[in-house]
């Protein structure tokens, strides 16, 4: 379950440590970084504010907009990265703590990107619930 910067914090004061999979190595995080990179849409921070697929996604999965922060290339939902794919081919993807989607008005407009991006956050959900 993601995690907000503030209830990530609160843990931290509390002293209650965090664990996170740790299998990849940081090369391998590097290289998909890299590969992705040159596909990776600039944030229009003000059109995303305003978004209510945003909002609605962002309340579907326990995230306070007051909580996250705009990047250039990408969105810190606190522990994960959010970043958008110019290629509106492209599917929802997440690797390494970093949700890689198409544009949301691409989002918006395919019933079946909806549906993967919902996939993923579910299982996201689930498999932390798990462990």
């Amino acid at each position: 379950m993601p995690l907000s910067r503030q209830q990530f914090e609160h843990l931290n004061a509390m002293g209650i440590e965090l664990w996170q999979r740790k299998s990849s190595t940081v090369t391998e995080h590097q290289q998909a970084s890299q590969t992705n990179s040159k596909n990776l849409a600039q944030l229009d921070q003000p059109a995303l504010s305003s978004s209510r697929l945003l909002s609605d996604i962002l309340q579907s999965i326990g995230v306070d907009k007051a909580d996250i922060q705009f990047h250039q290339s990408h969105i810190d939902l606190g522990l994960i990265n959010w970043q958008f794919n110019t290629d509106s081919a492209s599917s929802c993807q997440f690797q390494h703590q970093c949700l890689t989607t198409p544009e949301l008005k691409d989002i918006a407009a395919t019933p079946t990107l909806k549906k993967q991006l919902w996939q993923l956050f579910t299982a996201q959900h689930l498999n932390s619930k798990g462990k």
